[in-house]
């Protein structure tokens, strides 16, 4: 969905009435772009957060002198701006500092390497969500698979809204609405707006949990093949 359709979903609905919604004129004034991408990106990143929207994969060069460590651009092997260790790897798509999560890791023979379980002898743990934590010193090339942030809309007057994407599915959209809606009526400072900004984020918390419970999303499961085409094997 292009930015404009949703400009016009909430400006003809749930802000109709309000300035920023140009009182149901069905559009969102130019002044007022940055403050509404602001309330979209953080509601984007809210999706992406709770729903396995998007994920995307980093390769980690583990080595025995090191047990801790941190995904993050600074640590990657074609950073040269950066003095730190580095021991990270794009795989297919360029790693950017999008983590949410790490979800599963895998050896180069294919094998899951169990996260977070304290009975299991070689796991890998998450003390922070950007952190990869091994019990044991190990020297091998791994494969870290992540939940990723959105790419962030530009926050700024004058864009052309027709331009960009939200790129999230359809079933998305409307606690997006939701979530906006509650975001601009939450800093108003009249009782009426912050009750019904109350009510939108109860909507947007039950489609959330609705969209959680559906299944609608499957993990792809990385495989030493990936391995195989970037030489690490």
């Amino acid at each position: 969905m292009k930015l404009a359709e949703f400009f016009k979903y909430i400006a003809y609905g749930e802000l109709s009435q309000l300035a920023i919604g140009n009182s149901n004129q069905g559009e969102i004034a130019l002044s007022d772009y940055p403050k509404l991408i602001s309330h979209i990106n953080l509601g984007l990143t809210q999706l992406h957060t709770r729903l396995p929207i998007r994920h995307n994969e980093v390769f980690l060069i583990a080595n025995e002198g090191n047990q801790r460590y941190r995904l993050h651009t600074d640590h990657l092997t074609d950073n040269a701006t950066s003095n730190e260790p580095k021991y990270l790897q794009h795989a297919d798509l360029p790693f950017t500092d999008n983590l949410l999560r790490i979800e599963q890791v895998f050896q180069y023979n294919g094998d899951e390497v169990p996260l977070n379980d304290e009975t299991a002898k070689f796991s890998a743990f998450t003390p922070r969500s950007d952190v990869l934590q091994f019990s044991q010193p190990i020297s091998e090339v791994l494969s870290v698979l992540y939940r990723a942030d959105h790419v962030r809309l530009p926050m700024k007057a004058g864009l052309d809204i027709t331009s960009l994407n939200l790129d999230i599915p359809d079933v998305c959209i409307e606690p997006l609405l939701n979530y906006v809606t509650n975001r601009v009526l939450g800093s108003q400072s009249s009782s009426d707006a912050l009750n019904n900004a109350a009510g939108y984020a109860i909507k947007f918390e039950q489609q959330l949990q609705q969209l959680e419970r559906s299944g609608l999303w499957q993990t792809e499961m990385p495989t030493n093949l990936r391995l195989e085409k970037n030489g690490w094997v």
